[in-house]
């Protein structure tokens, strides 16, 4: 292999190593992101459970005392 071929070899790895480390970057930047947003969606998810045992469902009826539709 001459010499020139090897130097446009190696450019061309160290082309594709930077985009690959571009790449990467934008894939954990990405990440972070949606790990933040599954934390809140979590916290989120906790607060709804907490404040429906504290209303202890007293606005939800049982089925069989609710009335048939009007359609019936």
């Amino acid at each position: 292999m001459s010499g020139e071929r090897v130097e446009e070899r190696f450019v061309e790895m160290e082309m594709k190593l930077a985009y690959q480390d571009h790449t990467v970057g934008e894939l954990n930047s990405t990440i972070l992101t949606l790990v933040n947003r599954v934390d809140f969606l979590e916290r989120e998810v906790k607060l709804l459970k907490e404040r429906l045992s504290v209303a202890g469902g007293s606005h939800i009826r049982d089925l069989s005392e609710e009335s048939p539709p009007p359609h019936y």
